[in-house]
């Protein structure tokens, strides 16, 4: 699937693209294990809250920060007896199209596992693409970015 905007620009534009791209991926590449340690720390906060009431909040204090920790989020989900009832309304085929059945959860049941999954599941290149940013010349420095 291509999209004509991106693909008639001019070289010039596309390679200042190309560079952006890059660069925000270094930056991102390099901020990775500060970003990896917030989440470490962010599991660690909230279990400490994991015995509270889920419609309560609380605050945790340190010497420069103070976190706070927010109430549990409402979700909705529906259960077996509604799923059944769903089914009884609008019968099998059309449930079927309406309910997701996850790949782990076909290997997680013990009655279907990875051979039903590799005999019943399709595959076809619909994923998402990656890229993969190749620095073809070194990063600027924070002095060169601002005399820029």
């Amino acid at each position: 699937m291509t999209n004509a905007s991106v693909v008639s620009i001019d070289s010039a534009e596309r390679a200042a693209l190309v560079d952006e791209f890059g660069e925000l991926d270094r930056l991102t590449k390099q901020f990775a294990p500060t970003a990896a340690r917030r989440d470490d720390l962010r599991k660690i906060i909230v279990g400490w809250a994991a015995d509270l009431p889920t419609d309560q909040n609380t605050t945790y204090d340190g010497a420069l920060y103070q976190v706070r920790v927010s109430e549990c989020q409402e979700e909705r989900n529906l259960d077996v007896k509604a799923k059944r009832k769903i089914f009884g309304i609008l019968k099998l085929w059309r449930s079927m199209e309406l309910f997701t059945i996850t790949l782990k959860a076909v290997i997680a049941a013990p009655e279907l596992g990875g051979e039903v999954l590799g005999e019943l599941a399709s595959y076809e290149r619909t994923g998402p693409r990656h890229l993969v940013a190749v620095a073809i010349a070194p990063a600027a420095t924070p002095a060169e970015q601002l005399a820029a």
